[in-house]
């Protein structure tokens, strides 16, 4: 997106500004129709998303503090999925045969994402999802959406899945999560595994940090 052209307000920090100017421009995007809830839907998941509670960004949990739920829920999910698209980082194009792999499940071409600080990761498919699957009643592609659909249809049905839910299921029946395929990272074609501490290192984004002790770096090892 252009950057925004805003004066910043005194006191303010640089997230905030961008945080601004992400609210006045999806304020003159989105002018019609339920505008009011989408703009606040946007402001909450933008400020969940920057502020590293992602979890929170979710339509239950922002619906319930839009005029205490006494909303819609389209011009929220609509508002989250722009804010998660805003929010993206930008990713270098995975170049590095080990940070590619496929979903057993489904065969699904899935990327390594590291995490900010390098040191952990998530396989993502190419939309940037870990779930994936189709099917169900035509327009429903979350779980409160499927809900009332089992509400209005099926009660039995809506009985079990609410129970799944309120277990923790966090995906509809013709979902799955995405299983990543073994990669191989050492051997033919690979540089030479470093050992730190007596024990294999392990690698992160920017190279490899001992085990026992992950302020030690080792440097790769030679090539015999």
């Amino acid at each position: 997106m252009a950057p925004h052209q805003h004066a910043p307000v005194p006191g303010e920090t640089a997230d905030e500004h961008r945080r601004r100017g992400l609210s006045v421009r999806y304020r003159k995007a989105h002018t019609r129709g339920a505008y009011r809830v989408r703009w606040d839907a946007y402001d909450l998941a933008v400020l969940y998303l920057s502020t590293g509670r992602a979890h929170l960004a979710t339509p239950k949990q922002i619906h319930a503090q839009i005029n205490g739920g006494r909303c819609a829920f389209a011009p929220v999910r609509a508002a989250i999925a722009d804010a998660r698209r805003d929010c993206a980082p930008a990713q270098t194009p995975a170049t590095d045969p080990r940070d590619l792999t496929t979903c057993t499940e489904c065969g699904a071409r899935l990327i390594r994402h590291w995490t900010s600080d390098g040191m952990d990761f998530t396989w993502l498919d190419e939309a940037g999802s870990r779930q994936a699957g189709e099917g169900g009643p035509p327009g429903i592609d979350s779980i409160e959406d499927y809900l009332d659909w089992l509400r209005a249809h099926d009660m039995r049905g809506y009985s079990a899945f609410l129970a799944q839910v309120t277990l923790g299921a966090g995906l509809l029946p013709w979902q799955h999560w995405h299983r990543p395929a073994p990669v191989i990272e050492t051997g033919a074609g690979f540089p030479p595994l470093p050992w730190c501490c007596g024990e294999p290192a392990r690698r992160v984004r920017d190279g490899w940090i001992c085990r026992e002790d992950p302020q030690h770096r080792p440097a790769a090892a030679t090539a015999l």
